[in-house]
């Protein structure tokens, strides 16, 4: 994937340090590992490219072929950013309504 400029993620919002950022790699070098491939797939520490390895991961989400596969993945994206992202009933104070 063409890179989507992780310099200015890491500058305005410390991307490289996040869970989900290092979650990722994990995970890449997990799937490298799992299919065998001839070259296993190391993630640097470089936060360039860690970031940039994140971004990979949604395209590769938003880009299957399968319809089916692509649908479910965009379901659970969409779970995670509500959850992670979306300010709940409970959370908003009642002064807020006065």
């Amino acid at each position: 994937m063409e890179n989507l400029n992780p310099e200015f993620l890491k500058k305005k919002f410390n991307l490289q340090d996040t869970e989900e950022v290092k979650s990722a790699a994990q995970r890449t070098e997990l799937r490298s590992k799992a299919r065998h491939d001839k070259e296993l797939k190391k993630i640097s520490q470089n936060p360039n490219e860690r970031i940039q390895n994140y971004l990979d991961r949604f395209s590769e989400i938003l880009n299957r072929e399968n319809e089916e596969d692509r649908a479910q993945g965009v379901e659970a994206m969409k779970r995670i950013m509500y959850k992670e992202h979306v300010i709940k009933d409970e959370d908003i104070p009642e002064a807020t309504f006065f």
